[in-house]
């Protein structure tokens, strides 16, 4: 005899199958979402370690909210598509926080209470005040309004958190009292997927200008890269590709006008290329490395 449980899973399962069937049968619809999970991924590269805060748990709000990114798909696709939102909302809040922990580069002691679970999640109002200590984060916002579309993603998101009345409840996102396929609420999912990714790599890229720069990282340092703080020219290109033109030239000029990062780009630039003896030296340190690692499993 089926169990009530194992009946309400198998609809989980159905709908995750039609999910996939729609998705592979939209090949546009699918590579969008695949992107934006990607570039969220790839940017995680720009938040910098250093001997200060290299232990201090200053990544997590990034890694957490990494993690409730693809959550919020992976929930969306199953059918659970007011859970995806709330997901969603919490990528928001998490992504905007870990950057507001970095306003004056002190993250390594501001995240520290959050850390320990001592007190509240800041909420917007506490996030964007500590934002608005990046300057470049106050220009941008006073252009393009930033903090305002922030503000209303969170709170259309919030909607669904707070179930706000039957529009707003996962009754009416699948139209049925289980897990049930939605090609209307699935295709809900992917433009609040975008503002809320666009937005906080957006605000990743005023705290830090670096990461709006072409900068030959492998061909300067091979495969022993740096430990965060910059992108490559892929990365850069790929995170770019989904900004609007007129942002993106706004942050590019927010990078030019840095005398830091002029600095760096100076001092990179001027490395000599990595040469092919040096290239697989360091291949051959990896192997070891990896096969020593592999021994201790």
């Amino acid at each position: 005899m089926v169990s009530r449980h194992e009946l309400y899973h198998s609809k989980c399962d159905e709908t995750y199958s039609t999910s996939i069937k729609f998705i592979s049968e939209n090949p546009g619809f699918e590579q969008r979402l695949h992107l934006y999970l990607l570039i969220y991924e790839e940017i995680g590269d720009l938040i910098p370690f250093t001997n200060v805060n290299l232990d201090s748990g200053h990544y997590f709000p990034y890694s957490e909210s990494q993690y409730l990114l693809m959550s919020s798909l992976e929930l969306a696709l199953q059918g659970f598509y007011s859970y995806a939102f709330f997901s969603l909302r919490s990528f928001m809040e998490l992504g905007m926080l870990g950057v507001s922990f970095a306003a004056i580069d002190n993250e390594h002691i501001e995240v520290q209470p959050w850390l320990h679970s001592e007190g509240r999640t800041p909420g917007q109002r506490d996030i964007f005040k500590s934002l608005n200590r990046i300057e470049s984060f106050r220009t941008f916002d006073t252009k393009f309004k930033l903090r305002e579309r922030v503000s209303k993603t969170m709170g259309e998101l919030g909607g669904f958190v707070h179930t706000r009345g039957y529009g707003n409840s996962s009754q009416a996102l699948n139209l049925a009292n289980y897990s049930r396929f939605s090609q209307k609420s699935l295709q809900m999912f992917e433009p609040f997927m975008t503002r809320a990714v666009t937005d906080v790599v957006i605000t990743m890229l005023l705290k830090y200008p670096i990461g709006s720069q072409f900068l030959p990282i492998f061909e300067k340092f091979g495969l022993e890269m740096p430990l965060g703080g910059f992108l490559e020219e892929h990365q850069v290109a790929l995170i770019f590709s989904i900004i609007p033109e007129d942002e993106r030239e706004f942050l590019n000029t927010i990078s030019k006008q840095s005398k830091e990062v002029q600095t760096i780009l100076k001092y990179i630039n001027s490395l000599p290329d990595i040469t092919e003896d040096e290239r697989e030296q360091q291949l051959k340190r990896h192997e070891e490395f990896m096969s020593f690692y592999r021994s201790k499993k």
